[in-house]
């Protein structure tokens, strides 16, 4: 029992990548095809899996802002004199 357990853990993972690689193909194809299911699919995908550049994205708005900050408060204070 113990023998089939070692034989067994290590191909988990790759089973799961496996199914995986199966299920991103069969949706693709179903994309291809413009079926609702992929489609919805890869829209809960994209809105549920993380953007790796948020944090640079969230950098550059408030760098931005307080750019416009900046003119605004310049542009203001040439205005008074």
């Amino acid at each position: 029992m113990e023998n089939l357990d070692q034989f067994l853990m290590p191909l988990i993972p790759w089973a799961l990548v496996g199914g995986l690689i199966y299920l991103m193909s069969n949706l693709a194809t179903q994309a291809k095809k413009l079926t609702k299911v992929a489609i919805t699919v890869g829209i809960l995908i994209q809105m549920f899996t993380p953007d790796p550049k948020v944090e640079q994205t969230i950098q550059l708005v408030v760098k931005q802002k307080q750019q416009n900050e900046n003119q605004q408060g310049q542009g203001e204070g040439e205005s008074d004199k």
